[in-house]
């Protein structure tokens, strides 16, 4: 726990759980933790409301993930839900005991040894300030009280860009102190939207650190003449999937990158996304509170 005085009011508390290691390149946020005592990796995702398990690791032996059921009465009758419990999740200096999770098929990313068991969702990244470091490969997760909206500590140059943002969560933290009741809280966060320029036209991006490339919608039509497509195959040379792509130049916030390879996707609810590989240039902060994100430290492309 730090107590600042200097931009923030003078009653400013800031919890912290410790910078937390990013696995791998960054790009998607993948971050370090622990999951019944099994380091595991987590991608954070800022697009998913409840934080979620693969389906492929709910059985593992080392997960020890287990399995409840609760009725749920309708019209219909009543249905059983299946929740994913683990006995203990930690993150950072933070610990939740009997995390709870959403399940899902899994997502085709792998960090060598470390297993890549889930995604963080908002019901966990709503609770804080984050401090998203891909150039150091560190992720920062601060709670504040009483410290207002004053932007981050940063040395330098910082550029405030507008968002429509998620609202704040009703209840829950956590917090790195051991005598604290920590607790998990079940919030439904929105997404975060920032406005961005694609080859000079004005649009519209969510801002997602689980996707790995920045796409526009199939409802984007760019110069037929400039789309291309890349391929994904296995070790024995067989093609398993293609995406078409585009060069035009990208414009978010401050940061205006010339030729960048953008790709066409209609998997994503017809929305624009701005993805892990934008955030590699700059170091960002998100507020929980929300209005605005807030850039410093951009590096050349």
């Amino acid at each position: 726990m730090t107590t600042y005085t200097d931009a923030y009011a003078d009653n400013c508390i800031i919890h912290t759980l410790g910078p937390v290691n990013m696995l791998g390149s960054g790009v998607p946020i993948i971050i370090e933790a622990k999951l019944n005592n099994k380091e595991v990796g987590f991608i954070i995702n800022t697009t998913l409301p409840k934080s979620v398990i693969y389906r492929n690791y709910e059985n593992d032996r080392d997960v020890h993930v287990e399995h409840a059921t609760d009725s749920i009465f309708g019209l219909g009758g009543f249905s059983n839900e299946k929740k994913i419990w683990a006995w203990k999740l930690r993150i950072g200096t933070a610990e939740v005991e009997k995390a709870q999770f959403e399940e899902a098929d899994e997502k085709d990313e792998s960090i060598g040894p470390v297993p890549i068991v889930g995604e963080i969702g908002n019901d966990i990244l709503s609770l804080y300030d984050l401090d998203i470091n891909i150039p150091k490969k560190i992720i920062s997760f601060y709670q504040t009280e009483g410290c207002g909206s004053a932007p981050p500590m940063w040395k330098g140059k910082i550029w405030a860009v507008p968002t429509s943002y998620r609202t704040p969560p009703l209840s829950g933290r956590l917090v790195s102190s051991v005598e604290d009741n920590i607790i998990q809280s079940g919030y439904n966060g929105n997404k975060i939207k920032i406005e961005m320029k694609i080859g000079g036209i004005k649009s519209t991006g969510v801002l997602d650190t689980s996707s790995a490339n920045t796409s526009v919608s199939d409802k984007y039509k760019p110069n037929q003449y400039n789309v291309f497509r890349s391929y994904k195959y296995y070790k024995n040379g067989i093609v398993t999937s293609g995406r078409n792509k585009f060069i035009a130049d990208l414009s978010i916030g401050p940061l205006e990158m010339l030729g960048e390879t953008i790709y066409l996707d209609n998997s994503y609810d017809h929305e624009n996304v701005i993805g892990a590989d934008f955030l590699k240039y700059m170091e960002v902060w998100i507020p929980a509170e929300g209005g605005e994100i807030y850039i410093t430290n951009i590096v050349s492309k």
